[in-house]
């Protein structure tokens, strides 16, 4: 019976990888919007977005543990965010000014 297919059963396909690609435009294209309208941080084209090099920014520099529990924490808000990892420590990079306000918004999301 080696070699039989049912009617019934679908033979086996390649997934569409145009639509693959089409998605990952679509959420590159939101990322790099996200990014240049709300952040005001110039992008270079192509998927995944990237970040311009010598745009200002503040950088968190913090053991990649914590790093990674804090993304984890954020869930899906997390997906996209630009962070460097070297050995055991991990750098999230967030808008400029925005280190100052990280000991309050940590208060107030009760992280301590």
């Amino acid at each position: 019976m080696a070699g039989l297919r049912s009617a019934a059963l679908p033979s086996p396909r390649r997934p569409d990888l145009s639509a693959r690609e089409v998605g990952e435009r679509r959420h590159g294209d939101r990322t790099r919007s996200w990014y240049e309208s709300v952040l005001g941080w110039p992008t270079v084209p192509g998927v995944p977005p990237r970040l311009t090099v010598g745009v200002r920014f503040d950088v968190l520099d913090v053991p990649a543990e914590a790093g990674r529990a804090a993304l984890e924490r954020l869930g899906p808000a997390a997906e996209g965010f630009p962070v460097a990892v070297q050995g055991g420590r991990m750098r999230l990079l967030i808008a400029a000014g925005g280190a100052d306000e990280v000991p309050g918004l940590l208060e107030w999301l009760d992280w301590g």
